[in-house]
């Protein structure tokens, strides 16, 4: 219970921070500042963490979607923030399990520090990361999930500006919240499971 209560407080903290940082921006005059719309896509590369005594794969999948940015010239911070479609997975180790594809529309906003210019450096970001399921239950022959309507996680990644329009990174996501709660799937009542996702996220965006 603490350990929830202290994350929440960072979690707290960290959008405060990022509204002041939005605010900031747009109180810039709008010749001395740079926004930039684009579209981003990747792959995901995400394990599972479960309560119980399973143990999981690796499971890839992909997300896409529309991004924007905002960044301020002479100082090196931006923010970003996407819409994107995003597909994950629950793979478990068991050999009688299938995979289980999570569906999510996922909202990523990120605090950005550039070393170089909008045109080509390179960055660090970080920031929350808001999920939307977009299924609200699945099974796997061993597991019956129910899914979290959302979630939040963390990212934390580098990235590459380059040639005034492309952005490639790598980040990694770090949940917060569980992402589904789990029951044997042969046993009617059987006690209900948590698990969280967590996994790379290496993508690639170009920007208007």
């Amino acid at each position: 219970m603490m350990k929830s209560k202290k994350i929440r407080l960072i979690m707290k903290k960290i959008l405060s921070t990022f509204l002041v940082a939005i605010a900031l921006m747009l109180a810039i005059p709008a010749n001395a500042q740079l926004i930039k719309f684009g579209v981003k896509g990747g792959v995901n590369l995400n394990k599972v963490d479960f309560s119980s005594s399973t143990t999981s794969k690796s499971y890839t999948g992909f997300y896409v979607g529309p991004t924007a940015e905002i960044n301020i010239p002479f100082f090196g911070f931006g923010v970003d923030g996407s819409l994107l479609y995003s597909q994950k997975g629950i793979n478990p180790t068991d050999a009688n399990s299938s995979n289980t594809t999570i569906k999510e529309v996922i909202v990523p906003i990120n605090l950005k520090y550039t070393l170089g210019s909008s045109k080509a450096g390179i960055f660090i970001a970080a920031g929350p990361q808001f999920a939307f399921n977009l299924d609200k239950s699945a099974s796997d022959g061993q597991r019956d999930y129910s899914f979290k309507s959302a979630n939040t996680s963390f990212n934390i990644g580098v990235g590459a500006k380059l040639l005034g329009h492309i952005q490639v990174n790598a980040t990694y996501n770090i949940p917060i919240d569980k992402s589904a709660k789990y029951s044997n799937a042969q046993v009617s009542g059987e006690k209900m499971w948590n698990c969280k996702t967590k996994g790379w996220q290496l993508g690639m965006a170009y920007m208007f």
